[in-house]
């Protein structure tokens, strides 16, 4: 297996916590065992020697750290591993999910949170709803999170020159999202004489098609409603929602080949003018307009049944991806505590979210602004650039608001208004025993696999949905009647 290491060892400036520093005292270069962070390789920006803001964190805290780095095809399988051997480094950062599943292998962190860890202790103990998100059934924290400054994160978003040709405004029912379709299907508003246009794409394939069943009332998987755990895949009104996707697959308004979409064939559908409306990052509406300058991308809400829109299909604030656990064979427990205090403080915060004063940022009225280096790369998008410099990653800290509203057009920015008004609470970080983890497992495992194969097929019409009830028999069969008792079991003590 493939596996890159960087390894930094620099010298430390030591300050005291009152200062917001990790409480060390000054030292040459350290030559003290490092500390082990598994991570998983982005692919956009891969993780290098040469990140700024680590090699800062080593010299600020006086640590050295050492990144043992997977790509996503080889993370699950080495963490696994890693498990199973009760070895491996000393820190794993990885989905949150993942480490409360197997949190019997990681340090119980709270009996090291306390007065001389004020930032850890105001963020992760002191804030009830983050502690009720990241404490186990013990009371104790395993992880310590990203913590989201923004929920809102994928929108609709459509090619508003495209429906000003066709005369259209922003569909408000599902009657008019269906409309909006029709019509940029058949009105050629690219203006090239054929009928090429794809009015819906998505490069999330069945996923991508998933935020469609907010107006049946419906969530594709858990979801609460009166006060009750649903698994929406096996309610009646999935039917419904069904029907209405197989329709915009059979007339042509959704992409034909979306069960075999990547980012790359759903990216050139976008530039060859063809496409209409997606549904995806905010990001991706400056991303476009940048692209194709001939092109005026513009969020609109989701469509609904009547015309009152609401979604649950945004971020929580704690953030699933890129929480720290620590292994609980490590014996630098003391130095990593310390460490995470200093990332969770102001000055760790303003590190991790716009790195370096002067090189990548600089203070303006009293706010950290992007420097030239970030915002007018030549060699890569700013996202990118911050990415190649270790800021903004996916790992544990604080997200600053100013941080992406600095990357985000004035038309991104406003769709992100537009939606703030619209959103659900999260569903709940559920927590469970042992027993019902392992039941769980097996499952959902077999539940999920059927689920999927069977919504695909629903929706291109290899099954027709008059077989929907035998489908709905058979998840009864699989078990999720027992995996919603489970659910609502942990759902009652979470509310407790």
């Amino acid at each position: 297996m493939k596996k890159q290491i960087a390894t930094w060892i620099l010298a430390a400036v030591g300050c005291s916590l009152v200062l917001g520093g990790c409480g060390l005292q000054r030292a040459a270069v350290s030559s003290a065992q490092p500390i082990r962070i598994f991570m998983e390789q982005r692919e956009e920006a891969p993780i290098s020697s040469d990140m700024a803001v680590v090699r800062e964190l080593e010299k600020r805290c006086n640590v050295s750290i050492e990144l043992e780095v997977y790509s996503k095809t080889e993370a699950p399988q080495k963490f696994k591993s890693y498990l199973a051997s009760q070895d491996g480094p000393d820190i794993f950062i990885y989905n949150l999910d993942q480490i409360h599943a197997n949190y019997t292998a990681f340090v119980p962190l709270t009996p090291y949170i306390g007065e001389k860890t004020p930032n850890l202790k105001k963020y992760l103990v002191d804030d009830s709803e983050t502690n009720k998100e990241l404490a186990m059934l013990d009371g104790q924290i395993y992880a310590m999170p990203m913590i989201a400054s923004e929920r809102v994160s994928q929108v609709y978003f459509a090619r508003s020159d495209w429906m000003k040709k066709l005369g259209l405004s922003a569909p408000q029912t599902l009657d008019d999202f269906y409309g909006m379709l029709v019509a940029m299907r058949d009105g050629d508003p690219n203006g090239n004489g054929e009928n090429d246009e794809i009015p819906f794409v998505t490069r999330y394939r069945k996923n991508g098609l998933m935020q469609f069943l907010e107006p049946f009332g419906i969530e594709e998987e858990f979801f609460v409603e009166n006060e009750k755990i649903v698994y929406g895949a096996a309610d009646p009104r999935m039917k419904d929602a069904l029907d209405f996707i197989r329709r915009l697959y059979q007339q042509q308004l959704i992409d034909p080949e979306y069960i075999a979409a990547d980012a790359k064939s759903w990216q050139s559908k976008v530039t060859e003018n063809k496409a209409g409306v997606l549904f995806d990052w905010v990001s991706r509406i400056d991303f476009y307009n940048t692209q194709m300058p001939e092109a005026e991308f513009r969020a609109f809400l989701p469509p609904s049944a009547d015309g009152n829109p609401k979604t649950h299909y945004q971020m929580p604030t704690v953030r699933g991806s890129g929480a720290a656990a620590v292994n609980k064979n490590s014996k630098q427990i003391q130095k990593i505590i310390r460490l995470y205090d200093y990332i969770y403080s102001d000055e760790g915060t303003r590190l991790l979210n716009f790195g370096l004063e002067d090189e990548h940022y600089k203070m303006e009225n009293g706010q950290p602004k992007y420097t030239d280096k970030v915002l007018n790369n030549m060699s890569a998008a700013p996202q990118i650039a911050l990415w190649q410099n270790g800021i903004a990653m996916d790992w544990p800290l604080l997200q600053d608001k100013g941080y992406e509203q600095q990357l985000l057009s004035p038309v991104a920015q406003q769709a992100r208004e537009l939606y703030n008004p619209i959103i659900l609470p999260s569903f709940p970080r559920l927590k469970f025993t042992k027993e019902e983890s392992q039941e769980l497992a097996q499952l959902l495992g077999d539940i999920r696999i059927y689920k999927d194969e069977m919504i695909d097929r629903f929706i291109i019409g290899t099954n027709s949905l008059e077989e929907f009830e035998t489908y709905r028999q058979r998840l009864q069969e699989l078990g999720i009647e027992r995996v919603l008792e489970i659910y609502n079991e942990a759902y009652a003590r979470y509310k407790r």
